[in-house]
């Protein structure tokens, strides 16, 4: 018998069965209640994407759609017996980092990982979406967006997330640290999480999401960060995907930026199964937007990245820095997109997608667009593909550099633009030895 799609579609959501009843059964009228309503229409309306789906064309999700996978309560989750000390990670390697540190096990916070350090009154805010009221202003957002059936799912049936918020003229000083962590030692997990960063007028903060898994079985986390930057606020927002070849990821971050703020956002990709990345940015006026990307793929690995910045006001400046070494059969998809209204005169915008490809087997599929309205502008993009400079090669090896070692010191050279826009120096040190470690080629 042939399975067919809807077929797939039963399966994947049999796990969410019980919890649509409950959502259906809600009655009260406040935002996040209507949302998660309609989330649960367009599920019914809506198909999972196949490579006819021109946003999706190279990335095939039968890998994803033919697990099953299953959810956790929070008190199956967080009785999961997970020690932090015996991930081989950053964290643990340098005990001098200093920084607030949330911790999610499937989907749901565990309060006894976490550490909040103390916050100066009450300006500034970090804690979970469940304890957060629904009359708070940052559900204002609470939206589907248009990327896939996921987001839908997504907002319907997320068990939790961080919360961040800053009022005006504020500046947290520790950098806050997340790690979402899929305990798949036993099953298949699912974990859905939800977060909202929300940052006022000349505030900054800086938010890094890790990314683990324990165990070998598949298992996918569905995320979707929400970014409110005020004026003259300054948000960073890292991903650090280092994880497990058994984990899917599929992920969504949204950023508003008000006039005369700066965003920057950095992707590191270095290990899963499946991940797909979607950015999308939307600019005021004189502001400032960032995009780094960095993905180091070998075996079969697979990241999709795609990106769009939306200049909607005059006088911005944008640029887009994705960069990736594959490997192996690995596969990389990387679709960048500039929008430039007729309002937005005056607006730099730049994009650049450069690869490495250091095996006949691996894979790439670019295709950076630009789409202007306006008349007064200064933007571009490219894409390069290519394998290391044989001549640079052959330099290094003449001055008794070894093959090996010649060919990872190109390549860190290679990832290092990428690199020096990671402020916190504990965790570029990191990634940099990971990087060193992985590019250590034979």
């Amino acid at each position: 018998m042939t399975t067919t799609l809807d077929d797939i579609k039963s399966t994947f959501l049999a796990p969410f069965e019980e919890l649509a009843e409950k959502v259906s059964e809600i009655t009260n009228t406040d935002k996040v209640s209507q949302g998660k309503k309609a989330a649960l229409e367009a599920i019914e309306r809506n198909s999972f994407p196949t490579i006819k789906n021109e946003e999706w064309k190279f990335t095939e999700l039968k890998s994803i759609l033919s697990n099953k996978f299953e959810l956790q309560s929070k008190e199956d989750a967080l009785s999961s017996d997970i020690d932090l000390n015996e991930f081989d990670y950053f964290l643990n390697k340098n005990k001098d980092l200093n920084s607030h540190i949330l911790v999610f096990i499937n989907g749901h916070f565990s309060d006894k990982h976490s550490s909040i350090k103390e916050l100066k009154g009450n300006k500034i805010s970090i804690q979970t979406l469940s304890n957060t009221k629904t009359d708070n202003p940052i559900f204002d957002k609470f939206e589907r967006d248009s990327v896939s059936i996921f987001s839908d799912i997504n907002a319907a049936f997320a068990t939790d997330g961080y919360v961040i918020e800053l009022t005006d003229n504020q500046e947290l000083e520790l950098p806050v640290f997340v790690y979402f962590i899929n305990d798949a030692s036993q099953k298949n997990t699912l974990s859905q999480v939800r977060n909202y960063i929300s940052v006022g007028e000349n505030s900054n903060c800086t938010v890094v999401e890790n990314y683990i898994t324990k165990g070998e079985n598949p298992n996918l986390i569905n995320t979707i960060t929400s970014v409110n930057v005020g004026s003259y606020a300054n948000v960073k927002h890292l991903k650090i995907q280092a994880d497990a070849k058994s984990q899917f990821q599929i992920g969504s971050t949204h950023a508003w930026q008000a006039d005369k703020s700066s965003f920057t956002n950095t992707t590191i990709s270095l290990a899963g199964k499946l991940i797909r990345n979607d950015l999308r940015i939307i600019s005021g006026e004189y502001c400032e937007s960032f995009m780094n990307g960095l993905y180091l793929l070998n075996e079969k690995t697979h990241v999709d990245n795609h990106t769009v910045i939306d200049h909607q006001r005059p006088n911005s400046y944008s640029n887009e820095m994705y960069k990736g070494v594959l490997d192996g059969k690995s596969r990389a998809v990387f679709n960048g997109k500039i929008f430039v209204r007729q309002a937005a005169q005056k607006t730099n915008a730049f994009q650049s997608n450069k690869n490495v490809l250091l095996s006949d087997d691996a894979i790439l599929n670019t295709k950076p667009q630009l789409e202007i309205w306006a008349d007064d502008v200064k933007c571009s993009h490219g894409a390069t593909t290519g394998k290391l400079d044989e001549e640079a090669l052959f330099y290094l090896q003449a001055r008794g550099i070894p093959k090996q070692k010649a060919k990872s010191l190109l390549l860190q050279a290679f990832a290092e633009e990428v690199l020096d826009s990671i402020e916190i120096d504990v965790l570029r040190e990191f990634l940099t030895n990971e990087i060193e470690n992985r590019l250590s080629i034979s």
